[in-house]
């Protein structure tokens, strides 16, 4: 895009900032909310990549999408619907973790093992620190 056009559009997208937080806190998606202003979504993620308004809008816009999948899975009525919900919340749960990985990702998990079979007895400890090593 040329960066004539592209400085027109920020402001636009400045502009209208209440409103897309507004709109992405309610789970609608940055590109329907772009196209509806007539911004490219690239631009308007750029916009506000480093606005802590947005980067929250943008949580709760995972969160309301998640609440929503989950809804749709619970009110299933026949195996196809029931099908369809559990691929939805799955790529849901997919996208909320690569686009915020702290938030949603899965948490590393750290194993300690302690080999207790060659471990010295309280009596073998005492005798060494009399003797001196």
């Amino acid at each position: 895009m040329p960066k004539h056009v592209m400085s027109k559009l920020v402001p636009t997208a400045i502009k209208h900032k209440p409103e897309i937080l507004e709109r992405l806190s309610n789970g609608e998606t940055v590109a329907s909310i772009a196209k509806s202003l007539g911004i490219a979504r690239e631009t308007l993620s750029r916009t506000l990549a480093h606005d802590a308004d947005y980067q929250q809008a943008f949580t709760e816009a995972l969160d309301a999408r998640l609440d929503q999948r989950e809804q749709e899975l619970e009110q299933a009525s026949d195996n196809i619907t029931l099908a369809r919900a559990r691929e939805l919340l799955s790529h849901a749960r997919w996208r909320a973790e690569r686009l915020n990985p702290a938030r949603y990702g899965q948490r590393p998990s750290v194993a300690i093992q302690v080999n207790t079979g060659s471990a010295i007895t309280d009596a073998e400890l005492a005798k060494i620190v009399r003797e001196g090593g």
